[in-house]
């Protein structure tokens, strides 16, 4: 059953052109070459609208949503992810990497755009969690990334960083 719900009583819905559909084969990855980027959709172009593999690591309000500053000029179009409605300091956007793609003691090009909607600048920090039979194991990636803010606008940060064998061992138990 699906249901689709959400205004009170004596108010009417008007749906049209619903469908369910399976994202397109590019969601998967390329299995030829399924370490070459371990960052799938990583520029948001790749899934028609969808923001597969990401998600949200707390998950209560709002959305990932994909969005365009330039929709409709093919050539400045940037789509680009965006989590709105933040009410908690680590709910952002989250995704899943393949360990069995991580080469141990590797060093790896670690690169993202980013633009803080704020008025004081502001930096992130990108973080590494393992999962563990215990508590998990946290490792930051990136503290060096330069500031963003409102005036700032888009900002690169780019970084090398070296997935420790322990690491890796231990995710893929």
């Amino acid at each position: 059953m699906l249901i689709i719900s959400g205004p009170e009583a004596g108010i009417d819905i008007d749906i049209d052109d619903f469908s369910i559909f399976l994202p397109p084969a590019e969601t998967y990855g390329d299995v030829d070459n399924a370490c070459g980027n371990l960052i799938r959709n990583g520029d948001g172009s790749q899934l028609m609208g969808f923001v597969a593999p990401f998600y949200r690591f707390m998950k209560k309000n709002g959305a990932i949503a994909l969005r365009d500053d330039f929709p409709d000029d093919l050539v400045n179009s940037n789509p680009y992810f965006t989590v709105t409605d933040r009410t908690e300091k680590y709910d952002n956007l989250v995704t899943e990497l393949s360990t069995g793609c991580l080469e141990p003691g590797a060093s790896y090009d670690f690169s993202f755009k980013y633009r803080i909607h704020s008025v004081a600048e502001t930096k992130p920090i990108v973080l590494l969690k393992t999962h563990t039979d215990t508590s998990p194991i946290i490792n930051v990636i990136s503290t060096t990334c330069d500031p963003s803010s409102n005036d700032i606008g888009w900002v690169t940060c780019s970084t090398e960083y070296i997935f420790l064998r322990r690491i890796i061992t231990l995710r893929q138990k």
